[in-house]
């Protein structure tokens, strides 16, 4: 018990215990003549008591104490974990934890505490911070667990949905329906553990859209229904030039698809010598076609195949380089096998020999695609659009303001030829999307929460280079925002929805920065948020010790003792001398 005492004046302890052996040790002097007889002893034992009472008024004692050990039981909570802690630690004490409470100062106190269940949802971790906790979880859910799905998208985009569903139930099955209840894709679960799935569908039309995944048994019943917000944008019209050393089939088709997406287009072939042809397409013609920076400066995004590349004079690759860096132009090289074997060509993009001349993208199982016999190296500033087991097929570099992408992969018409329609066009939109001229963005915006619920704290971030912007929410509410130190233009706020359907925030004065979000009520991905939250719990207390050592909290000895002791002492003292004279 020694080690457990400490004292409320810390400071005044040797000084008082100095000053004390002092009157002690006079006050045996003054009693001197009577030794060796037991009444020296006697007071002098008696003195000590008395002066080790007056220390301990002074320095008001203390004990440090801990309460003992606690659970803290959550939702899906096993009952077996609960009997067993109760086997091994005599008198647990049991608290029920409800979300957005706060918790008693008693836990303060605990040597131990056992979170059990599911966990603490996220927005509470911060009360247990400081305590000895001991992560104790539950069953892991059924259902889905794990989810990954684009929130946004333009027409034409394949939304994929990828996740792992925990204990199916085989013959169920999950089926992705479009705002309509259409059912635009679906599959049967099977008896594994756990069954990875994808579902997908193309996006059509612009709009904030609710999509879903349902679970139905074998009969068609629907077993439960998530929801699943996606925001699709209109498509950015570009304004395209395609050069051609000589007409191919693959530009024939790519014309055709840029045309119907609404693109607008100038295409150039060389079709003999000294003989070009140039079409327009949702354009009206032009009279010039100098490959000058003020002309290449009107389009968003050149395409351009290896042999129209290589016959481009030394000046006019300067010139195309400086609208890259300075115009932001966007460059597409469409390679062929010698442009990959030389050197020096413009972003100088590492490559390696594979031997392969077709390839499976990823995610699209079965359908192959040609290629030259090469892949994209790995390097520092290389971008992957896509890839395969292989390597990277295609991908690009920042070059100034610009953009500049390469592909190894040839002949991607004849996807269009075999069926496989989307494959094509996700190809070449991802090209588009990301390689084309930057267009500056009033605001963009990042959501650090990945499902937003109704009554809960949604995270976010907004980019804007104001000094200090001002984010309104839906109902005219200003959400406080906070600036990074190390990115003055990065912002972060966290609001609270209070109704459950769409709903936007902007900056103050500016309509066009607006963001959409879907806010959900908290029966939506029950697994989904069970598993987020258990992950986060197992971290958030990962590195805590199971046990206190230190100083819990204190408990004061009560001084009326020692006050006692010195009255009873001093009082002895006074009248032992009367006594013995008498």
């Amino acid at each position: 018990m020694i080690h457990n005492l400490i004292s409320e004046n810390q400071d005044w302890i040797w000084p008082l215990l100095v000053g004390a052996l002092i009157v002690w040790m006079i006050f045996l002097w003054k009693e001197w003549r009577q030794f060796p007889q037991p009444r020296f002893f006697v007071k002098g034992f008696v003195a000590l008591l008395t002066v080790f009472a007056l220390v301990m008024l002074v320095i008001r004692p203390t004990i440090k104490s801990t309460s003992g050990r606690m659970a803290l039981l959550t939702e899906g909570f096993r009952k077996q974990q609960l009997d067993s802690l109760r086997k091994v630690h005599r008198g647990l004490k049991v608290l029920n934890y409800h979300p957005n409470r706060s918790l008693p100062d008693s836990l303060l106190n605990l040597k131990e505490l056992y979170v059990m269940g599911e966990g603490v949802q996220a927005f509470d971790l911060w009360q247990l911070q400081r305590l000895p906790v001991t992560f104790v979880p539950g069953s892991m859910p059924r259902g889905i667990v794990k989810l990954q799905h684009p929130r946004e998208g333009i027409p034409g985009d394949i939304l994929r949905v990828d996740g792992i569903y925990n204990r199916p139930v085989k013959n169920n099955r999950l089926v992705l329906s479009g705002p309509g209840g259409v059912n635009l894709d679906s599959l049967v679960l099977g008896k594994e553990k756990e069954q990875a799935f994808q579902l997908s569908t193309e996006l059509k039309a612009s709009g904030n859209y609710l999509f879903s995944i349902a679970e139905k048994d074998s009969s068609g019943k629907e077993l439960s229904k998530e929801l699943l917000p996606v925001s699709i944008k209109p498509v950015n019209k570009l304004k395209i030039w395609i050069m051609n050393g000589f007409p191919t089939f693959e530009t024939r088709y790519l014309k055709n698809y840029l045309a119907e997406s609404g693109h607008q287009l100038m295409v150039r072939s060389q079709v003999s010598r000294n003989r070009f042809k140039t079409e327009y397409l949702n354009m009206e013609a032009g009279a010039s076609f100098a490959f000058t920076t003020k002309n290449l400066d009107q389009f968003d995004l050149l395409i351009i195949d290896a042999e129209a590349y290589r016959k481009l004079s030394g000046p006019f690759r300067t010139t195309l380089e400086k609208a890259i860096r300075e115009g932001g132009l966007g460059v597409f090289i469409q390679s062929d096998q010698l442009y990959l074997k030389s050197t020096g060509n413009l972003g100088d993009f590492l490559m390696s020999s594979d031997n392969t001349v077709s390839v499976t993208l990823k995610g699209w199982p079965g359908v192959k695609v040609e290629k030259w016999p090469f892949i994209l190296k790995e390097e520092f500033g290389l971008q992957t659009q896509q890839a395969s087991a292989e390597g990277i097929l295609t991908g690009y570099k920042r070059m100034g303001k610009g953009r500049l992408g390469l592909t190894v992969l040839q002949n991607t018409y004849r996807l269009l030829l075999d069926g496989h329609q989307n494959q094509f066009r996700k190809i070449w939109a991802d090209i588009l999307s990301v390689i084309s001229r930057r267009a500056d963005p009033s605001a963009e915006w990042d959501a650090l929460t990945k499902h937003v619920y109704k009554d809960e704290p949604f995270h976010f971030e907004v980019r804007k280079e104001l000094k200090r912007p001002e984010v309104i929410h839906k109902d005219s509410f200003v959400v406080p925002l906070a600036s990074k130190i190390d990115l003055p233009y990065v912002w972060e706020g966290i609001t609270f929805p209070r109704e459950i359907g769409w709903s936007k925030m902007e900056i103050s004065g500016d309509s066009t920065s607006s963001y959409p979000f879907y806010v959900m009520d908290s029966t939506q991905w029950r697994s989904l948020r069970t598993i987020a939250t258990m992950d986060a719990n197992a971290l958030a207390f990962s590195g805590k010790s199971t046990s206190r050592n230190s100083q819990i909290s204190s408990r004061p000895i009560s001084i009326i003792w020692f006050f006692l002791l010195f009255l009873s002492g001093m009082s002895f003292l006074w009248l032992e001398p009367k006594i013995y004279s008498g």
